[in-house]
């Protein structure tokens, strides 16, 4: 399975419920702005393609739904005119 659309919505998805937040985010990386979710890792899959419209919250939401343990961000950083795609753990980007 490599898209999200031939997954099943996780049995396990308690962090889907929790708020999401990009502290992590931005102490890591001050002049980037998160513009979507490019990958997702789940336990006994793999990385999954994202193929989730909307804003990076309801994505992040959505790839949580899914079971995803890592969430592999695209960030935008204007300042330098960079695209980074740094990993994280679901536990990094929620309270």
């Amino acid at each position: 399975m490599n898209t999200i659309e031939e997954l099943p919505e996780s049995k396990f998805d308690h962090y889907s419920k929790r708020s999401i937040t990009f502290r992590n985010v931005n102490r890591l990386y001050p002049y980037c702005t998160p513009t979507g979710v490019e990958e997702f890792w789940i336990y006994g899959q793999g990385w999954i393609k994202n193929g989730i419209k909307g804003e990076v919250t309801e994505q992040i939401r959505e790839a949580l739904k899914h079971g995803a343990t890592k969430i592999q961000l695209h960030l935008r950083n204007e300042r330098f005119n960079q695209d980074i795609y740094p990993d994280y753990h679901v536990r990094e980007l929620t309270d």
